[in-house]
C-alpha cells in the first residue's frame, strides 16, 4: 500500500471511486423520477423543466 500511495496511484483510484459515487448518487433519484414522468406521457421538455425544478 505505500508503493501505490508513494505514487500517487491510491489517491488517483479513491478520486475515481468518490466521482463514481457521487454520479451514482446523483444519477439513479433521477433514473427513478424519469420512470414517474414516463407513466404521464408527457413531453421531453416539460419532464425536463420539472426535474429542474426540482433541484
Amino acid at each position: 500500500m505505500s508503493l501505490t500511495k508513494a505514487n500517487g496511484y491510491f489517491e488517483k483510484r479513491r478520486n475515481e471511486q468518490h466521482k463514481y459515487w457521487l454520479l451514482e448518487t446523483i444519477n439513479q433519484p433521477l433514473k427513478n423520477i424519469w420512470k414517474t414522468f414516463q407513466k404521464l406521457k408527457t413531453t421531453p421538455f416539460k419532464a425536463a423543466e420539472e426535474l429542474l425544478k426540482l433541484a
